[in-house]
């Protein structure tokens, strides 16, 4: 009679707990159907407030605004901008824009397009040249991006120098050696004429197009002490000399820098070390 009894409880006892079990599960259903109750709502609101400002004409573009263009016109950016007045300000995709316009204009840094009120902002940045390199027989620019574009407006009155290099390995390395260079001689960077690397693969350069400088081996650490010491030899030699055939840079660890006067200087002072 006693197991009797603990078999009725023992089996009360697992009617009790499926019970619960089921009115959890079935909570956590009604949940469920809820939420995607209120998923599918909002979807299908999004979707109609999408339509409404798609076709409304309230959200039109009446204005294209560019700024920040000096070489590059307005006209050149309107041709190329996928959208016009009158389309609709929330349909057209600024992004893929922007992209495509810089694969076209390579002279372009970065160009920013915003939404404003009934008007698209077209943002240009363009790009400066640091140096100018050969191209055939004329010459383009060159930024510290290693991006080559061809001249516009006041860029052919550039006085900045030309890099001579036979291979894309010379140039990256003339154009990095240009970049750390010009912070150690600010303004005089727009007196070198002409870099290139010499037959052992030396660094020269001309200044005002009429005094080579022997730079020598190009190693990132010497570039400030050689940059400062060849300024003050040329201030020096130019007071001393009409003009100057050569500065030689390369035994400057020996603290030596030769200093070659051209004619008709050369024929009074020999070549000396300062």
């Amino acid at each position: 009679m006693r197991n009797l009894k603990k078999r009725k409880s023992i089996f009360n006892k697992n009617i009790s707990f499926s019970n619960r079990n089921s009115s959890v599960n079935y909570k956590k259903i009604i949940r469920l159907i809820l939420i995607l109750v209120i998923i599918i709502f909002l979807a299908v609101l999004f979707n109609k407030c999408k339509n409404y400002v798609y076709s409304c004409d309230k959200f039109e573009i009446e204005t294209i605004e560019i700024t920040g263009g000096k070489n590059v016109t307005q006209v050149e950016i309107i041709e190329l901008v996928p959208f016009k007045t009158g389309d609709n300000l929330f349909r057209v995709d600024l992004s893929d824009a922007e992209e495509k316009i810089k694969v076209l204009k390579p002279e372009l840094k970065d160009i920013t397009m915003l939404r404003r009120w009934k008007k698209v902002l077209i943002k240009l940045k363009e790009r400066q040249p640091e140096v100018f390199i050969p191209q055939g027989e004329t010459l383009v620019g060159l930024d510290f991006d290693n991006i080559s574009f061809g001249l516009r407006g006041h860029m052919f009155e550039m006085k900045i120098p030309i890099l001579r290099c036979s291979s894309k390995e010379e140039r990256l390395a003339l154009l990095e050696f240009v970049k750390l260079l010009k912070p150690h001689i600010k303004d005089f960077i727009h007196r070198i004429t002409e870099i290139k690397y010499g037959e052992v693969n030396d660094i020269i350069f001309s200044i005002d197009g009429k005094t080579t400088v022997y730079w020598g081996d190009f190693y990132k650490n010497e570039i400030k002490n050689k940059a400062k010491r060849m300024l003050i030899v040329f201030e020096d030699a130019s007071q001393k000399y009409t003009n100057i055939e050569y500065i030689d840079l390369r035994f400057l660890e020996k603290d030596k820098v030769i200093v070659k006067p051209a004619a008709p200087d050369a024929g009074v002072i020999p070549e000396g070390s300062v």
